[in-house]
């Protein structure tokens, strides 16, 4: 009697999938570090800060991105489900079937069978707990950067936001001037 389970193959590429996820919460840090570092805008888009609308801009794109990025982890997650359900159906076909053998050299493989199968159906599990964690931390984060936004329009890279300064007062260039205002950003 044979069973032909293959418990090598595997239809989730975990590394992939690790790969994934370390590219999801570097957006996220990414977002974070892009919506805390954005100026007050008014109401009208003008802001101080003559490099606003370039930052407002910047983080529609890095938000839109990891938006992206949601969705793979999505898929990812239904991808992880499947396969750690057809491990399980696979792990009982083989119980199933160990239990008939009288050999003990088919019996010993079968056990090992077993055991690898229960270790890859613990860390998909593992993998989908940290997926799950992932996907919340991914909303949270692409709530908060939807409560900054630019007013008015999308912003534009390489859009002024109000008006450029003229020289100063203390005779020093426009070019300083701006230098100044991009500190306080």
């Amino acid at each position: 009697m044979s069973v032909d389970v293959d418990v090598t193959k595997k239809n989730v590429d975990i590394d992939k999938v690790e790969a994934s996820l370390g590219y999801a919460h570097r957006q996220i840090e990414s977002l974070a570090q892009s919506v805390q570092s954005l100026p007050e805008v008014n109401e009208d888009g003008y802001s101080e800060c003559p490099f606003a609308e370039d930052m407002y801009a910047q983080k529609e794109e890095i938000q839109a991105t990891l938006s992206s990025q949601l969705k793979d982890l999505y898929r990812e997650q239904e991808a992880i489900e499947a396969e750690i359900t057809r491990c399980k159906n696979n792990l009982v076909v083989i119980s199933a079937h160990e239990s008939r053998i009288h050999r003990d050299s088919v019996r010993d493989r079968y056990s090992q069978a077993e055991v690898e199968l229960s270790a890859l159906i613990q860390r998909l599990c593992e993998m989908k707990e940290e997926l799950a964690k992932t996907i919340k931390v991914v909303q949270a984060a692409l709530a908060r950067a939807a409560e900054k936004y630019f007013p008015g329009r999308r912003p534009r890279k390489g859009g002024l936001s109000g008006a450029l300064p003229a020289a100063g007062a203390n005779g020093d260039s426009e070019m300083d001037d701006l230098w100044r205002m991009d500190q306080q950003c």
